[in-house]
């Protein structure tokens, strides 16, 4: 893998990726986006004017029941299409003697969900998608995964990620609303809220019902601004559906201010990861959330800091510098953007499913007690990690 480096404490990087846990899976795929480069998708195109709405419109929630991580591979080898976005405006190409400073040693991925990350003719089975495709997409998280598999040969971190999740360790619930119009491939809303509450519980005992439609959740005040107001997400984001499918992109107004927040729990801390020029994007259903897919990019100076404040591993910041930096894909800073510490950033994407849900109006401050990845006994009380 270009630019990588020896693992060091791969079992850091496997509490990174079990924190990065927010998106899910390959389930049966619904149509994809039919979006082409400087289209916006096939759908309308964003000319910066403020969004014409008609109404309060619909609301409908949502809980992430499935994650997926793309296997690691070369994006000019690969047959396979990757999750995420083209978050520096640069396709980059494989062959390293093509490459210019700014694509970071890394080429790019492409996309069959979001077919606009792209230029030219994509199409999954060929290597790099055909040779009329040139992907966009930047995510280095695959790569991080398999490194770390091959130092430790029982761990598999689709496995790890699942388990989050069908615990009910790892439940993150999503309210779509202001949606005018039926859910479909012919919907088009300019203008849409998501609400993303990244701490939220079960309110049922039996685990295997997180893979069912319209069950019952209960929001951790922690996803709140005002314990108690669910309308006071404090994950909130403007988004629109272009052809049946909802996007989010990141606010216009600062391009380089983080807009996602990541709680890593990891050797008893719970740390905070920004993700900067976070997109989300998935086809919202009647009963379930399809083609799910999640980018944004970890600044590795964030990153070091962030795992060095873990008194276990403050031995290791001069190690863990030429580990992360072997893994960046995005030249970031000003004036002059770079891939070289202090500055770049990492990659990230993941794939997600949902199903419907129905958000309790109560909400909670800490674990319930008797319910899915809930607290037991001698935790009773214990806010989740």
């Amino acid at each position: 893998m270009a630019r990588s480096t020896k693992i060091l404490f791969p079992l850091v990087a496997l509490g990174l990726l079990s924190g990065l846990a927010a998106g899910c899976s390959d389930d049966p795929a619904a149509p994809a986006d039919s979006g082409v480069p400087g289209t916006d998708g096939g759908g309308p195109v964003d000319t910066g004017a403020p969004p014409v709405d008609s109404g309060p419109g619909n609301t409908y929630d949502y809980v992430i029941n499935r994650l997926l991580l793309d296997e690691g591979a070369e994006p000019g080898v690969t047959t396979r299409a990757f999750y995420g976005f083209n978050l520096d405006g640069r396709n980059s190409p494989s062959r390293t003697a093509s490459q210019q400073a700014a694509d970071c040693s890394h080429g790019d991925y492409f996309s069959t969900v979001d077919p606009d990350q792209n230029m030219g003719t994509c199409a999954a089975g060929s290597a790099g998608g055909g040779t009329a495709c040139q992907g966009g997409v930047d995510n280095q998280l695959p790569n991080v995964a398999q490194t770390i598999m091959q130092f430790q040969a029982s761990l598999n971190v689709q496995n790890t990620l699942n388990e989050q999740v069908d615990e009910g360790k790892f439940l993150i619930v999503v309210r779509l609303s202001g949606v005018n119009g039926t859910l479909g491939p012919a919907l088009n809303d300019p203008s849409v809220q998501v609400s993303v509450y990244p701490y939220a519980y079960a309110a049922f005992a039996n685990c295997a019902n997180i893979q069912m439609a319209n069950q019952m959740y209960q929001i951790d005040n922690r996803s709140l601004t005002t314990p108690g107001d669910l309308n006071s997400a404090r994950l909130q984001f403007q988004g629109s559906i272009v052809n049946g499918r909802l996007r989010v992109n990141p606010p216009a107004a600062n391009p380089t201010m983080p807009n996602f927040s990541i709680p890593l729990s990891l050797m008893g801390m719970t740390l905070n990861l920004n993700l900067f020029q976070t997109q989300l994007r998935v086809t919202p259903g009647e009963t379930d959330g399809l083609n799910g897919n999640l980018g944004g990019y970890l600044r590795q100076t964030d990153l070091i800091d962030a795992l060095t404040t873990i008194p276990a591993l403050m031995q290791f910041r001069d190690a863990a510098g030429p580990l992360i930096q072997g893994f960046v894909d995005i030249a970031t800073g000003t004036p002059t953007a770079s891939c070289d510490a202090p500055q770049g950033g990492i990659g990230v994407g993941l794939g997600f499913t949902t199903k419907r849900a129905t958000i309790l109006p109560t909400t909670v401050a800490t674990a319930p007690s008797g319910v899915c990845g809930g607290s037991t006994g001698s935790d009773a009380g214990a806010p989740r990690d």
